[in-house]
C-alpha cells in the first residue's frame, strides 16, 4: 500500500481563490494552484488527499466546488 497524507486546499497556500458571489458566503474559485507543493509529496512517493477548501488574499477560508478543485489541481 501507499502512504497519504491529509491536506486542504489553505495548507501552506496550495490553493489560492477570490469569493466567488459575495451573497453566497465564502464560496471561493480558485486563482492559484502551488503545483510544487504537490511535486514534493509525489517525490517522497506520498499520495496527498485533498479537501476542497482554499485561502483568500486576507486568509479567510473559502469552500470549493470539489470538481473545480480537482480540475485546478490537475490542471497545475
Amino acid at each position: 500500500g501507499g502512504r497519504a497524507v491529509g491536506l486542504s486546499g489553505k495548507d501552506a497556500q496550495l490553493v489560492t481563490c477570490t469569493q466567488t458571489n459575495p451573497e453566497l458566503g465564502f464560496v471561493g474559485t480558485p486563482s492559484v494552484v502551488d503545483a510544487s507543493i504537490l511535486e514534493d509529496l509525489f517525490s517522497s512517493n506520498i499520495i496527498p488527499v485533498i479537501a476542497p477548501l482554499g485561502a483568500g488574499e486576507n486568509g479567510e477560508t473559502f469552500n470549493i466546488n470539489g470538481d473545480t478543485a480537482a480540475g485546478a489541481i490537475a490542471g497545475a
